[in-house]
């Protein structure tokens, strides 16, 4: 299954979308227009023409300034992203301080499903009015993304069942699904808005009438004018709703065309299809199903898990999910196709844990470089079988593996990942030197001189602990606080910068890791600026050279020979699309930190397809000598990352299943 062209079917429905919103403008004025000049010719008696400019343009531009400032409202109003969406549905944020165990339990799941699908982990909301079972996805990318669970899922499905239902919605994420959904909302406000201008004027139209009566020097037309101010508002009306019931039409069809993506894409994730089969059950029998009783649930019903909104609409088309039977047929062929991929076997090796890190060297283009005969590295390098799997397939419940890892580093860290101090300096330790001695001394003197003591004193005993764990668990343990440090405030968090800064620059120079900690929370947590232009470009053309300096990076941090390195970036650029048809380099460019960052931000602005084309080869890159080191994983890391694009497989250790202890 591609989720890159499913993001690019997304987008592509979301211009389509588009064009069916001015087409709905352009019915609903001329509606409008027949109605008033119906009204005139039989109510008022004026003998107007259909095709007048004057009474078109009196009536296209109120018209329209009604629909599209409906519309924009609510786009802004929704434009803090699923927080918004769940908190209007009554929503409560789960902050980890403060969490039940079963709570919890919840942000643990969602951690996991973060790393497995390679995007942020997003709010989590629990709708605590709710006893239904459903759940939702809302936001208007990645970054701003919530997940929000009714209370009686909370309480009603166990681990399993819970784990496939927030797979499910992570798929939306993924997918490109939940841009869409928001301006679904939107378009419906605005359309609805028309049926409640209609209602207003049927309700004071004997105000607006006598209002018009006073300048009317005629008594015959003393009763006219409140017989056309009513037609006129009933006509409104029936107008607006009838725009208001084609649009939950389409709103249905194009939510029922992701569901069954959505389910798969939840075991693809988990692994485990009975989980999300045994829940669909569990909504069949339960009293309320899925239903959601908050007053926004109709507009926002192509949102939820299950079927949120249980209204008159029962009809087959009103419907935003398919039916339950349908969606565990499809869930039982998916659950061969996994039983059947399962008989393959496990391409990726157990990685051992090593207590010492990888050691960083800036020779070459500004980028680490291990060699491939050193002990430390072959000890953290993750051994291959050859024909085992891609390079681009996406990540799986291997992140349950590396949770699973992070939940065995000592009690005092992971209470870290549930505090804002304890995820400020969880974030901190990372960036301390666990190889030169000497540098580790100026760090924390440093450090000491610049934080609270007490912040100071947290970061380095986090430190110390991770110089003796595995360095694998490094990326995931900071993937676990990023959530946390997204509810810090904005001071806070650029005092967490400088202080990254200043550790990372304690002697000098960048090392990868650094520069790795440092990219991936600046992507993470810091305001995403306007995409550029090249947005909508389907070609690597404008990029070519930034797609060869991100190869280059990559074939010079896990090779160390010229000829290897020549080889293994050339590998990499003959996945690129396009790659034929150019006259291809034979040296990897050269390059430094700075100018992989610019790279990468360019990129970034490229489609989804087209971002999984680069992540691709550069894991083809990587898996050139059957091994990805520790350096090449960490960058690899990083770049998936800031291209938002799911973790590769070849990033995670082995496929077998665990759990997340629940703190």
């Amino acid at each position: 299954m591609n989720f890159f062209e499913h993001q690019d079917r997304a987008h592509q429905n979301t211009r389509r979308l588009g064009w069916l919103y001015l087409l709905s403008l352009v019915c609903i004025v001329c509606a409008i227009h027949l109605a008033l000049w119906l009204i005139y010719r039989l109510i008022l008696k004026v003998n107007i023409s259909l095709l007048s400019p004057g009474m078109l343009l009196s009536v296209a531009v109120p018209t329209l300034l009604v629909i599209v400032s409906g519309t924009l409202f609510k786009l802004i109003r929704l434009r803090r992203g699923g927080a918004a969406v769940a908190e209007e549905l009554g929503g409560r944020l789960v902050v980890p301080e403060q969490a039940t165990v079963l709570e919890k339990q919840l942000l643990n799941i969602v951690a996991e499903m973060a790393i497995a699908s390679g995007i942020p982990a997003p709010q989590v909301f629990v709708l605590d009015r709710e006893t239904s079972i459903n759940a939702f996805a809302a936001g208007n990318s990645s970054q701003k993304a919530a997940i929000g669970v009714t209370r009686g899922c909370l309480e009603t499905l166990n681990r399993d069942e819970l784990q496939g239902v927030i797979g499910h919605e992570f798929s939306h994420i993924l997918n490109g699904d939940m841009r869409l959904n928001m301006k679904l909302i939107g378009l419906l406000h605005g359309i609805l808005l028309i049926h409640i201008l209609g209602r207003f004027v049927v309700r004071y139209a004997p105000d607006i009438s006598i209002s018009s009566e006073s300048k009317s020097e005629k008594d015959s037309d003393s009763g006219s004018t409140f017989f056309a101010t009513v037609a006129f508002g009933i006509a409104l009306m029936v107008i607006g709703g009838v725009g208001y019931f084609f649009g939950r039409i389409l709103q249905s069809a194009v939510s029922r065309q992701r569901e069954f993506l959505a389910d798969a894409s939840a075991v693809q994730f988990t692994r485990n299809p009975d989980g999300l089969a045994s829940a669909l059950q569990k909504i069949e029998s339960h009293a309320n199903h899925a239903e959601i009783s908050a007053p926004q649930a109709a507009a926002m019903s192509h949102l939820f898990f299950g079927e949120s909104n249980t209204s008159w609409l029962s009809a087959d088309w009103f419907d935003t999910h398919p039916p339950t039977r349908q969606r565990l047929q499809r869930l039982s062929v998916v659950a061969r196709q996994v039983s059947a991929e399962a008989t393959v076997g496990n391409a990726i090796a157990n990685v051992s844990a090593t207590p010492t890190h990888v050691a960083e060297m800036t020779s070459v283009m500004g980028f680490a470089s291990t060699p491939s005969a050193s002990p430390v590295a072959s000890s953290s390098s993750v051994a291959l079988k050859s024909g085992s799997q891609t390079p681009a397939t996406a990540s799986r419940s291997s992140a349950q593996t590396l949770n699973a890892g992070v939940a065995q580093l000592p009690e005092r860290l992971q209470q870290g990942t549930q505090t804002l101090e304890g995820a400020i300096a969880i974030a901190q330790s990372l960036m301390l030197d666990c190889q030169n001695p000497s540098v580790r001394v100026q760090q924390e003197a440093w450090l000491q001189q610049t934080v609270p003591i007490s912040l100071a004193d947290l970061t380095l005993e986090s430190g110390k602990i991770l110089d003796t764990s595995n360095p694998r668990l490094r990326l995931p343990l900071l993937n676990s606080v990023i959530p946390v440090l997204q509810q810090a405030p904005a001071s806070q968090l650029q005092q967490l910068f400088k202080v990254l800064q200043g550790l990372a620059t304690a002697d000098k120079r960048w090392s990868l890791t650094e520069f790795v900690i440092y990219t991936v929370l600046q992507h993470r947590l810091q305001p995403r600026v306007a995409q550029p232009a090249i947005a909508a470009v389907d070609t690597l053309a404008p990029v070519w050279q930034d797609c060869l300096m991100v190869l280059a990076a990559m074939a010079r941090v896990g090779h160390t020979e010229p000829d290897t390195v020549a080889y293994a970036f050339r590998s990499g650029v003959y996945q690129l699309p396009g790659a034929s048809m150019r006259e291809l380099p034979t040296t990897a460019p050269n390059g430094n930190f700075s100018h992989l960052k610019s790279s990468l931000e360019r990129l970034s602005a490229l489609s989804p397809k087209l971002k999984q084309a680069i992540v691709s080869a550069c894991s083809t890159i990587a898996l050139q000598d059957q091994t990805v080191t520790l350096p090449e994983s960490e960058l690899l890391w990083a770049i998936a990352t800031c291209l938002d694009s799911p973790l590769p497989s070849c990033l995670h250790p082995n496929e077998q299943k665990s759990r997340l202890a629940v703190s």
